[in-house]
């Protein structure tokens, strides 16, 4: 499960990853570039299994410019952009997943290989999480938008003191039952926020 670093090719093209244990290996380009750029080529992923000893050679990697997507994400009832969601889409041919990040206008964006795809899932803390799996086609050279929304958790906003009357910064404040996602600690100024997500408690428990 854990990704090696990448590797880059020389000028004609080839690469060499070694010191790999014996196993099956997948190897892929990696789905953004520095700062989360998006690529100018995507591939399909190759399988390649490795026994103790053996050097694998001319393993093909090959290119194309694929398909654009764009995620916009907003908040269901303001209809504002939602910056920092992270987005998670199912390759249903290799079964594959790959991730992006929403920029400051709400917006993720994938390059990839023409095929079939499903949307899995959308989170951001303090949202409840979006349960509205899409499926979509993408092809060769297309650009293709899709809207989703998040709706916001009820928030409980407050300041920290200590015994004498201060505001407390650092603190960590979590509601239960079903506040499993600690909100951030408490400001200089004390104030703190913290969210509640009813889908983490069952509601024959509260």
């Amino acid at each position: 499960p854990f990704l090696s670093a990448p590797v880059i090719s020389a000028e004609d093209g080839t690469f060499f990853i070694g010191n790999l244990p014996a196993d099956g290996y997948t190897l892929q380009l990696p789905s953004s570039g520095p700062e989360q750029e998006v690529p100018d080529w995507v591939a399909e992923p190759v399988k390649v299994s490795l026994k103790a000893g053996e050097t694998v050679r001319d393993v093909r990697l090959t290119l194309s410019q694929g398909g654009l997507l764009e995620i916009l994400v907003k908040e269901d009832e303001s209809g504002k952009p939602v910056e920092k969601a992270s987005i998670n889409v199912r390759d249903e041919r290799t079964e594959q997943w790959r991730s992006a990040v929403t920029d400051a206008n709400g917006l993720a964006r994938l390059r990839l290989p023409a095929g079939d795809y499903r949307i899995g899932g959308i989170y951001k803390q303090n949202y409840s999480r979006s349960n509205q799996e899409e499926a979509f086609t993408i092809a060769e050279g297309e650009t293709r938008r899709i809207e989703q929304t998040l709706s916001g958790l009820p928030t409980a906003r407050g300041v920290v003191y200590d015994d004498a009357g201060r505001p407390l910064e650092g603190a960590l404040v979590q509601i239960v039952p079903g506040g499993h996602d600690k909100g951030g600690a408490s400001d200089a100024a004390g104030k703190f926020e913290a969210g509640w997500d009813p889908q983490n408690w069952s509601a024959d428990r509260t």
